[in-house]
């Protein structure tokens, strides 16, 4: 009974904090309720506002380089970390869509112990998404050091080097699954 209120009261909570209208109630069939999104769609904009605004930004400092007169390899190795960024952009929406129905189809399986495993994995691959915006603001500062005058181009392509390395690192957890 203690559970069950909890999670009652973790679904109001939540409804008030993230906006009823994205999501809807349904019956399990066997009397008891859950609460997903209406629209798939909306599994973005409702779950990862955080790695969307961190992803901008990072994009964002595209600008910052363009400014600068970069050649050869280290030019190349700039068009590569954008095309990586967009790429991983494109992959984290597939991920936190295809997790977001894998646990829509979990938390409406009667079985308890199936609603409660389901609950926990969404909860850690939320708390991963959170950690690979903190590490994509990271890459946004340091692009940013890097291209204030008083930095040398080495600055520049360490500072490339090390954001294409963790932009691949973040891509790499997203395929581990967690």
């Amino acid at each position: 009974m203690l559970k069950a209120t909890a999670c009652m009261a973790m679904f109001l909570i939540s409804s008030l904090l993230v906006g009823c209208s994205d999501f809807e109630v349904i019956d399990r069939g066997d009397g008891s309720k859950a609460r997903v999104l209406k629209k798939i769609d909306s599994v973005w904009p409702v779950y990862a506002k955080e790695f969307e605004a961190q992803a901008k930004a990072a994009i964002a400092t595209q600008g910052d380089l363009a400014k600068l007169d970069l050649e050869g390899s280290l030019k190349n190795k700039v068009v590569r970390l954008y095309q990586e960024m967009d790429q991983l952009n494109g992959q984290v929406r597939t991920f936190v869509t295809a997790s977001y129905t894998t646990y829509q189809d979990a938390i409406l399986e009667l079985d308890l112990a199936t609603r409660e495993r389901a609950r926990e994995r969404w909860d850690r691959r939320i708390a991963s998404l959170s950690a690979q915006a903190t590490k994509l603001r990271e890459v946004s500062i340091r692009i940013r050091e890097a291209t204030t005058a008083t930095r040398s181009e080495a600055d520049v392509e360490d500072a490339v080097e090390q954001s294409l390395a963790e932009i691949r690192q973040i891509s790499d957890s997203l395929g581990s699954g967690e």
